[in-house]
């Protein structure tokens, strides 16, 4: 169970991270587009939600993929 929640914590510390982001992204500084993690850059408020909806999709797939696992161990 415990592994079950350090991963729960781990995917919302990396969802605030990308919120955190987007953040920056949106708000206008008058510099060049800011990078992510993955090589990429953000540089407009549309590519921004992009990144952000990208990023969801794959802590939706890794919790769906912990759910599977846990009704597998039971």
């Amino acid at each position: 169970a415990s592994n079950v929640v350090d991963a729960i914590s781990a995917s919302g510390s990396k969802i605030m991270e990308g919120l955190s982001e987007v953040a920056n992204s949106i708000t206008p500084m008058g510099l060049l587009p800011h990078p992510t993690r993955c090589g990429g850059a953000v540089g407009s408020l549309t590519e921004s939600f992009i990144y952000l909806a990208e990023n969801l999709g794959r802590v939706a797939d890794a919790l769906e993929r912990l759910a599977d696992a846990k009704e597998e161990s039971e």
